[in-house]
């Protein structure tokens, strides 16, 4: 299922002459240098590349994407050299890294150990391109016939530490890339197009057809903390996984296109800020079956809501009219704050986005030498939209000023160790996992405050996420008992008791602080507030007895006194229970949470001389 839909999305792209995506033969490549070349095939000089790479706020310089002749796997004692665009210690015959024992450049031989690779890589370019009449060919064999490491010493040295980090090397002629020359790619297509007779002929799997089957599939890169070489996606390499001695990829039958298709258009994406996010421990990629890119950076805007203003393209500019499509999703996103789900009619319209369109979401992970499939999303990219929406609606609890208006997805994975059910709940609309309501209501109930941030064991993520579990819990269910607690503020009508007791305690903590000051090292939350939110039974009647000296001594205590007896009104029979369940302690916890915003919002609005 995945690989067909990669494969559905690679013939999509590929039939879009402007999507940038390399054709069967090629592959994206980051390339780090350039060696310039004269016709005459004497080395000019060193070019470093460099591309402007924007994330957030900042620019950074990476190495340049380019496409070039596809690379395939290297393993053994005899890895195979590519053409056109390749590593130093191929190119040049220099040593990826110096040995430790290394210390002085002068007396290092580059040449040690790597004679054999430059080698191969001047056989194979020889093998290619000594029949070939074109100029740029013939240059480059001229450069070779007559390269010596200490001939052009005084070009290479300057750049010896950033060529020994072992990154890819292309040739420049004439002002022309040699690996973009349309004379040099039919020449290497005609050469991988031979290689493949010697696979086996079989059904693909996939597409249905008899092809040459991939008896290996290329490595995927850009999957956070694996290989920087690549992993494999899909791969045999034991015993165990032969079947009818069917080894290596021949035991899942797929054909040589359809593994570079996948593998291409995965690579593709995930090199792509626009379609690649990160989700927890997953690496997450995203597309539509359409050339559209603004369903990319729809998604994106929408995944990561609190970045208004960045990483918007060009094309994206001037589809919608040179205005900002980041802040034409907030505005509309807004919506959520009012409590109902936006409606993108008109966005979709301007944009020329479908939302019956089939959109996918795909989680990797490294695992050794492999890659892990973490999750996998089909839905159309309205409901996949509605979800998240939904999501964010759920979510909703009075906030400060400074907090997300809508919390990112990445926030929320970071409050728990085990992100891939709830990650599965957000992209799907399904009920939040339970361990994900717990680990939370633990952290609460255990976290310490620090100096820095008071808040930082009741904040608002944490009661956002309690509060959207038990709001889905609520209406997946029909429980009209629950739903009346679940408001975005404090609700005051309720007689809900181990809410009522979350509001409780806020209060005998305000009154606390009105009678000690701010700058007291600790309250009552510090020593009491796990226990009162488990056992309220056994920490109650203690606290309110604390209670009363406190509003001995505030200016305020007769107003502390008043919200006490007002709560305590409420209470079934006047008694505290002994224990509350998980979704008590979430009661009690968003209780305490809300009576403590409307307490700055009455001081707030006081201070405006608001009513």
């Amino acid at each position: 299922m995945i690989i067909k839909a990669l494969n559905d999305y690679y013939n999509i792209l590929a039939s879009d002459p402007e999507s940038g995506i390399p054709l069967n033969g090629f592959c994206i490549a980051k390339v780090s240098h350039a060696l310039e070349i004269s016709k005459e095939g004497v080395l000019l000089g060193i070019i470093p590349l460099k591309q402007d790479v924007v994330r957030g706020k900042k620019t950074f310089k990476e190495d340049m994407n380019m496409i070039v002749p596809e690379q395939g796997k290297r393993s053994g004692q005899k890895p195979p050299p590519y053409f056109l665009c390749d590593t130093p210690y191929f190119v040049l015959g220099i040593k990826k890294e110096f040995d430790d024992a290394v210390d002085d450049l002068d007396n290092f031989d580059p040449f040690e150990k790597g004679n054999k690779y430059l080698a191969s890589f001047i056989q194979l370019h020889k093998l290619l391109l000594s029949n070939s009449d074109n100029p740029l060919a013939q240059a480059l064999l001229k450069f070779y016939q007559n390269y010596s490491y200490g001939k052009y010493k005084d070009i290479i040295e300057p750049h010896i530490k950033d060529l020994q980090t072992g990154k890819n090397i292309v040739f420049k002629i004439d002002n022309k890339y040699l690996h973009e020359d349309e004379n040099l790619k039919k020449i290497w297509l005609k050469y991988s197009t031979a290689k493949n007779e010697e696979l086996l002929v079989k059904q693909c799997a996939v597409t249905g057809k008899t092809d040459y089957i991939a008896r290996v599939h290329p490595n995927i890169k850009g999957v956070a903390n694996a290989q920087s070489s690549g992993a494999t996606l899909v791969g045999f390499n034991a015993d165990a996984y032969t079947s009818y001695n069917k080894i290596q990829s021949y035991n899942a039958p797929i054909s040589q296109t359809v593994a570079f298709n996948y593998a291409t258009v995965l690579n593709y994406m995930l090199s792509n800020q626009n379609q690649k996010i990160q989700i927890g421990n997953a690496t997450t990629v995203f597309w539509a079956e359409s050339n559209n890119n603004l369903y990319y950076d729809f998604t994106r805007a929408i995944l990561n809501p609190e970045k208004s203003n960045e990483n918007v393209n060009k094309k994206a500019e001037e589809t919608i009219n040179n205005l900002d499509l980041q802040n034409e999703i907030q505005s509309v996103l807004k919506n959520v704050n009012l409590g109902k789900i936006p409606d993108f009619n008109y966005l979709d319209e301007k944009l020329n986005l479908d939302k019956s369109t089939k959109f996918y979401v795909l989680g990797l992970s490294p695992n050794a030498s492999r890659i892990s499939v973490r999750f996998f999303n089909i839905n159309d990219f309205g409901t996949f939209r509605n979800n998240l929406m939904q999501h964010y609606l759920d979510m909703q609890i009075e906030k400060s000023e400074n907090d997300f208006d809508l919390i990112p997805v990445w926030r929320i994975l970071k409050e728990t160790v085990s992100p891939l059910a709830t990650k599965q709940s957000i992209l799907c609309g399904t009920i939040y996992p339970r361990l994900l309501f717990s680990q939370i209501i633990d952290r609460v109930r255990t976290d310490k405050d620090d100096e820095k941030n008071k808040n930082i064991k009741i904040n608002y993520p944490r009661v956002a996420v309690i509060k959207a579990y038990l709001s889905r819990f609520a209406r997946l269910t029909d429980n009209k008992n629950l739903k009346e607690v679940l408001t975005m503020s404090l609700n005051q009508e309720t007689n809900d008791t181990a809410y009522l007791l979350g509001r409780l305690f806020a209060v005998l903590e305000k009154a606390q602080i009105d009678a000690l000051g701010k700058g007291i090292n600790s309250t009552i939350k510090d020593r009491y507030f796990s226990s009162a939110c488990a056992t309220p039974g056994s920490v109650f009647p203690t606290l309110l007895k604390l209670s009363q000296s406190h509003i001995s001594k505030s200016d305020y205590g007769y107003k502390s006194d008043n919200d006490i007896e007002e709560i305590l009104a409420k209470l079934e029979d006047g008694k505290f229970p002994l224990h509350l369940s998980l979704e008590g302690q979430g009661k009690f916890i968003i209780g305490y949470y809300q009576q403590k915003k409307a307490f700055y919002v009455k001081q707030d609005k006081s201070i405006k001389g608001e009513n």
